[in-house]
C-alpha cells in the first residue's frame, strides 16, 4: 500500500525527467515491446474493445480527479509541447 502519495509523485517526475528519449529510442523501445507481446501471445488482442470498459472507467476517474488524458504532464512530449493528442 503507498502511505506517502507525493513522494511516490515526486519520485514518478524524477524518474519520468531522466527518461529523456529521444523519438527514435522511444519508437524502438516500443517496437520490442510489442515484438515481446507477440511472442508471448497477448499481442495482438483478438478483440480490440476487449478491456473497453475498464477503459472508460479510469478515464472517468480520472476525468472527475480534473485529470485530462493528453493534458496531464504524463502526456506531454516535453521536448516539443505537445500532448500526445497531437
Amino acid at each position: 500500500m503507498i502511505k506517502d502519495v507525493e513522494y511516490l509523485a515526486r519520485f514518478e517526475r524524477e524518474e519520468l525527467e531522466k527518461e529523456n528519449f529521444t523519438y527514435e529510442e522511444a519508437l524502438r523501445i516500443f517496437e520490442a515491446m510489442w515484438r515481446e507481446g507477440i511472442a508471448f501471445g497477448v499481442l495482438p488482442t483478438r478483440d480490440p474493445m476487449e478491456g473497453i470498459e475498464t477503459d472508460i472507467k479510469v478515464a472517468s476517474i480520472l476525468n472527475s480527479c480534473g485529470i485530462k488524458i493528453g493534458t496531464h504532464p504524463i502526456f506531454v512530449d516535453s521536448a516539443k509541447g505537445k500532448t500526445s493528442e497531437g
